[in-house]
């Protein structure tokens, strides 16, 4: 067998929750994967935690390291607050009230680049001039288990929606497609207060500059772009961003 058909075996790194609201689940890391209350890549249900609590780094092949991101508990490593480990199987440290254990899972496929730019809990944009709309309204269909492609609206204008009070306060989406689902039992932009238990909020596109708030598929209220709307602990306010 040739070197360039031989497998190269590569260290992946796991995130294993010992303890905390999450306990027992596991997350593959990725360079640029944020650890925090209100991320989309390592999501944690602990009140210790911050928004943007921490910052997976690779620096080279193989060697990864967590990096604080001027959370206001740090990270505990070695009983010690510090702001920066290395992450190898076995290391062990906590966030908040959550103990995390780092492990190695063996992977046999072929080496690739890390992207520490990867963008998490979006679909990819389509690559200029290589797929059509369609294909991309496609990739959205695989997030969503009860849409088809025709039923979502690619934006002329994107909509940008800043959560100004709740457990995401600071935190803003860009969202380029309508309509898109906030709520704490979703598969689309999910918020973390359990209070909000089934409550599910949907924004509509009703015209360039007005987007619909519907609530559990029933109250609906238009909005003005730069106005704001209560969806229980929440408070978010809606712009419609000009070309």
């Amino acid at each position: 067998m040739s070197s360039d058909n031989a497998k190269i075996v590569r260290m992946i790194l796991r995130f294993r929750l010992l303890s905390g609201p999450r306990k027992g689940q596991e997350f593959r890391l990725n360079a640029g994967d944020v650890v925090g209350r209100s991320s989309t890549a390592i999501s944690l249900l602990d009140p210790k935690v911050s928004s943007r609590h921490a910052e997976v780094k690779c620096l080279d092949e193989g060697v990864w390291e967590l990096v604080d991101l001027g959370s206001a508990n740090g990270i505990r490593y070695l009983g010690k607050k510090t702001r920066r480990i290395l992450l190898k199987p076995g290391t062990q440290f906590r966030i908040g009230n959550t103990d995390i254990e780092v492990v190695e899972e063996k992977s046999s496929e072929p080496n690739r680049p890390v992207n520490p730019n990867r963008s998490i809990g979006a679909p990819p944009a389509p690559p200029e001039n290589k797929v059509t709309i369609q294909d991309f309204l496609s990739q959205v269909e695989a997030l969503s288990s009860h849409r088809k492609p025709s039923q979502f609206t690619i934006l002329e204008n994107p909509v940008e929606v800043t959560c100004v009070t709740g457990l995401e306060a600071g935190t803003t989406w860009f969202l380029s497609y309508l309509p898109r689902d906030f709520g704490y039992e979703n598969i689309d932009i999910r918020l973390t207060d359990p209070s909000l238990g089934s409550k599910n909020l949907q924004l509509q596109s009703v015209t360039r500059s007005d987007i619909q708030c519907e609530l559990n598929g029933e109250e609906k209220v238009t909005l003005k772009s730069g106005q704001t709307y209560e969806f229980g602990p929440y408070v978010f306010r809606v712009e419609v961003l000009k070309a």
